[in-house]
C-alpha cells in the first residue's frame, strides 16, 4: 500500500493575489516537505482558503511561483495537477452510489474497470466503510459522507491532498474521531496534506507544521509545540489559546497559563504579582483561574488537588512566573 502513495513537496515563492485592488495574499513564500501535514490557520479573511485554491489551480496568482514535486504549476490546469480535494460540504454526487462516487476520479482518468474496482474496495476498507459501496450518500451520516469524500480524493493517489475546512459541519464527537482517522491515514501512507481551518485546537492536534496567517500574510510557521511554547508576537500568542503578557526590563514576554503559578506555588518565582481571583472554571482534573491584577487579566491552569489552597472569586491571590518559562516577543 505505502508504495502506491508518493507525497510530493510543495513550494511557494512570493505569491500575490488581489481582488479589485485589495491585496488578499501578500508575498507568500513557503516550503512544505513531502509527507507533511501542514495546516493553514487563521481567521476568516486571512487568505488561507484563497491560497489553497491557488495551489489547487482553481484560481491563479497575480505573481509568484508555485511548484509541486519540483514541477512549476504556473500554466498547469487544475485537472492535470494530480491533486485530491476535500471540501466542507462533502460535494458528493447524490444520485451515485458510494462506490461510484469514489470511482469518479479514476473513471475520468480512464483507469481499467478491474483496477478501479480493486482500488475502490481498498479505499472502502481504509475508511472503515466496507460493505457500504452500494448505498447512496443520503443513506449515510455526515461523518460517513466525509469519509467517502476523503476516499474519493485519495483513490487517485494524489501528489498532494488539499482539505478546506473538511470537518467544519460535523459535531464535536464525530469531528474528533475523523481528526484521528485522517491523521492516522496520513502517517500510514506518507501523504502530503495541506489543511485549512480556523479551529486552533484542530490545528494543534493534527498538524506537523502550522502556518498562522493574518491579513494575507504569514505571521509564523512552526510545529504546534513550537508555536504554542514560543509565539513570535502577541497575535500568535493570543490566537493559539490563553496567553499572559508581562513587561520586564524593557522587554515583553509571553507566558502560557500552564506556566503561571498560583498561591504558595508562586514563591521564589522571578516575577510575582498580587491580584484578585475573578473567575474559576472546573476542567475535570484541572482548574482555570482568571486573576485580575490592576486592569489586566491573567490566566492560570493548575491541577485539581486536595492540597490546593481553597479560594473563591473575590479572594486575594498571588501569581508568579519564571522567566525560563517565558518567551521574549519580537518588537
Amino acid at each position: 500500500m505505502n508504495s502506491f502513495f508518493s507525497g510530493k513537496p510543495v513550494a511557494l515563492n512570493q505569491v500575490r493575489k488581489s481582488y479589485n485592488g485589495t491585496g488578499i495574499l501578500k508575498n507568500i513564500s513557503l516550503d512544505i516537505s513531502a509527507g507533511r501535514f501542514c495546516t493553514f490557520l487563521g481567521a476568516s479573511g486571512s487568505g488561507k482558503s484563497t491560497l489553497l485554491k491557488i495551489i489547487a489551480g482553481f484560481e491563479y496568482a497575480d505573481s509568484g511561483e508555485i511548484s509541486i514535486g519540483g514541477r512549476n504549476m504556473a500554466q498547469v490546469p487544475a485537472r492535470r495537477r494530480n491533486i485530491g480535494m476535500v471540501f466542507q460540504n462533502y460535494a458528493l454526487f447524490p444520485n451515485m452510489s458510494v462506490a461510484r462516487n469514489i470511482a469518479f476520479g479514476l473513471e475520468t482518468r480512464r483507469v481499467s474497470r478491474n483496477e478501479t474496482r480493486a482500488r475502490v474496495n481498498e479505499m472502502l476498507e481504509i475508511i472503515g466503510l466496507s460493505g457500504f459501496g452500494d448505498r447512496l450518500p443520503s443513506e449515510l451520516s455526515g461523518g460517513q459522507q466525509q469519509r467517502v469524500a476523503l476516499a474519493r480524493a485519495m483513490v487517485i493517489r494524489p501528489d498532494v491532498l488539499l482539505m478546506d475546512e473538511p470537518l467544519g459541519a460535523l459535531d464535536r464527537v464525530i469531528r474528533q474521531s475523523l481528526q484521528t482517522q485522517i491523521k492516522d491515514i496520513q502517517r500510514s501512507f506518507g501523504i502530503t496534506i495541506l489543511f485549512v481551518t480556523h479551529d486552533q485546537e484542530e490545528a494543534l492536534h493534527m498538524s506537523d507544521d502550522v502556518v498562522i496567517m493574518r491579513d494575507g500574510m504569514i505571521e509564523q510557521i512552526g510545529s504546534p509545540q513550537d508555536l504554542y511554547a514560543r509565539p513570535i508576537n502577541r497575535f500568535v500568542g493570543s490566537f493559539l489559546g490563553d496567553c499572559n503578557f508581562i513587561s520586564r526590563n524593557g522587554k515583553e514576554y509571553a507566558i502560557r497559563p500552564e506556566a503561571t503559578h498560583v498561591g504558595d506555588a508562586s514563591n521564589g518565582r522571578d516575577h510575582i504579582l498580587d491580584g484578585v481571583l475573578s473567575q474559576i472554571v472546573f476542567l475535570g482534573g484541572r482548574e482555570k483561574l482568571t486573576v485580575m491584577v490592576g486592569d489586566m487579566n491573567f490566566t492560570a491552569i493548575r491541577n485539581v488537588s486536595n492540597t490546593n489552597e481553597p479560594i473563591v472569586p473575590g479572594s486575594p491571590v498571588r501569581i508568579g512566573f519564571s522567566l525560563r518559562d517565558a518567551t521574549a516577543l519580537a518588537k
